[in-house]
């Protein structure tokens, strides 16, 4: 059994991911399981920017060009190649391949930007 869950949940079915990610070796838990309350988020203010923090498989990276953002910034110091090519046929998603405490004072900070962090907690910051 492989550690990522590729099951999401739904209106119908919203807790699909939760019971697949228990029966994984560890909790594991895809922002993408969040798609309801970005699409919400995204309604409501006009983001254009989001910067992620710990993109892990990419997956939910273009969720956000999906909802209206024209630019995502991907960081992650140490991307795979599979996040690689999840990554390049999206030129709304750009890779920055650095920690993210010293990319992000390199990074636009906007009145749309939705900042992110995927890596354990989820978080949306709209500044």
């Amino acid at each position: 059994m492989g550690l990522l869950v590729d099951m999401v949940g739904s209106r119908e079915d919203p807790h699909a991911q939760a019971r697949a990610a228990r029966q994984q070796p560890l909790l594991l838990h895809s922002m993408s399981a969040f798609r309801e309350m970005f699409a919400i988020l995204f309604a409501h203010r006009d983001i254009k920017t989001v910067v992620e923090v710990g993109v892990e498989s990419g997956q939910v990276s273009s969720l956000y060009t999906d909802l209206g953002a024209s630019k995502v910034y991907c960081v992650d110091p140490f991307p795979s190649d599979a996040l690689r090519a999840t990554l390049a046929p999206n030129p709304g998603l750009e890779l920055v391949e650095e920690f993210s405490p010293e990319v992000l004072a390199k990074l636009p900070r906007r009145s749309s930007t939705c900042w992110t962090a995927t890596t354990t907690t989820p978080c949306c910051t709209v500044s």
